[in-house]
C-alpha cells in the first residue's frame, strides 16, 4: 500500500474487514470460504486432463494391438494417420479423435503441465473424447 493516502488505506482495510466478516450466503457459505474453494479447484480441469491423458495410448494399444515396447508416440501417431486414411469407418473416426486429443491435450498436459491450462468445458470434451474412443475401440475389436 505504498502509494495510497491514509484515507485510501483506511477504506481498503475497512472493505477487507467487511469481506472477511460477511455473513453466510443463502447456501450457507461465506464469501471468503467460497473464494478459497474456487482457488483450490482452479486447476482441476488441468489435473483431470493430465491424469487421464495416458489413457489415449492404452486405448490405441487395445484397438490396434499396438504394444509399448519399442514404439514411440510418433510411431503411434503414424499408425493412427494410416488408419485415418486407409481404415474402416470406425478406424477413421477412432484415429481422428485420438490424434486430436493426443496432439491438443495429451502432449501439453504431460510435457508442459506448468503452462497447460484448459476450461472445465475442455476437460469435459476430453473425457467425452475418451469415451468415444472406448466405444469405437469396442466396435473395432468386435466387442459390441
Amino acid at each position: 500500500m505504498g502509494s495510497l493516502q491514509p484515507e485510501q488505506k483506511r477504506i481498503v482495510i475497512e472493505v477487507m474487514h467487511e469481506y472477511l466478516a460477511a455473513p453466510a450466503n443463502p447456501d450457507g457459505g461465506k464469501p471468503v470460504e467460497l473464494q478459497a474453494d474456487l482457488d483450490c479447484n482452479r486447476d482441476l480441469p488441468q489435473r483431470i486432463v493430465a491424469s487421464l491423458a495416458p489413457a489415449i495410448e492404452a486405448i490405441v494399444r487395445r484397438a490396434f494391438v499396438f504394444s509399448d515396447s519399442g514404439h514411440t508416440a510418433r510411431e503411434m501417431v503414424a499408425l493412427l494417420s494410416t488408419k485415418l486414411h486407409q481404415g474402416s469407418v470406425s478406424e477413421r473416426r477412432f484415429a481422428s479423435v485420438a490424434i486430436g486429443l493426443h496432439t491438443q491435450y495429451r502432449n501439453a498436459a504431460t510435457h508442459e503441465y506448468e503452462r497447460f491450462s484448459c476450461s472445465f468445458e475442455e476437460a469435459r470434451y476430453f473425457v467425452a473424447g475418451l469415451r468415444v474412443l472406448m466405444a469405437l475401440c469396442d466396435q473395432i475389436t468386435g466387442k459390441k
